[in-house]
């Protein structure tokens, strides 16, 4: 085995004069999508992480309750999962304690709105922000009068 023809890793291509035409639309085509795309992917894994977190406080404090139970079983809890699934982070007792508090603050499942379920093309059009300029023409916003004051524009007494 010949280490001559393998070519370092993670360097780009040197030579871009022998690119057929289209490469470089191609290229900006594909960038786009795996950007898009890995947005898209982190937005639904923090949903469901949200999810997954609140789904836990749920039943602890539907156990507490049925139960009568005490803080400690947290910490027991605790150690128990910490056991279970070694290389999972978010286990600790304090964690534990987030969770049930996002529950109890939360009596409902945590969902999307009904119009961000929707497709965009389904959405109805925003409306048009009150004060809006027409036209395209910026509106100077109005200094507050402590802004006045420092540019000189009002004197205190």
């Amino acid at each position: 085995m010949s280490n001559e023809l393998a070519a370092p890793a993670g360097l780009p291509a040197q030579a871009t004069g022998d690119l057929p035409p289209g490469y470089a639309d191609l290229l900006g085509d594909i960038k786009a999508e795996i950007s898009s795309t890995q947005l898209r992917v982190r937005r639904i894994v923090s949903t469901e992480q949200i999810c997954h977190y609140w789904r836990i406080g749920r039943l602890i404090l539907d156990r507490q309750e049925q139960e009568g139970w005490g803080t400690k079983v947290i910490n027991r809890l605790s150690v128990d999962l910490r056991t279970a699934f070694p290389e999972q982070r978010g286990l600790s007792p304090r964690s534990l304690r987030y969770m049930q508090h996002l529950a109890k603050s939360w009596p409902e499942p945590i969902g999307q709105q009904a119009a961000a379920q929707l497709p965009r093309t389904a959405r109805p059009p925003a409306p048009p922000r009150v004060g809006a300029p027409r036209g395209g023409a910026r509106r100077r916003r109005p200094r507050s009068w402590r802004g006045r004051c420092r540019r000189g524009g009002v004197r205190p007494r």
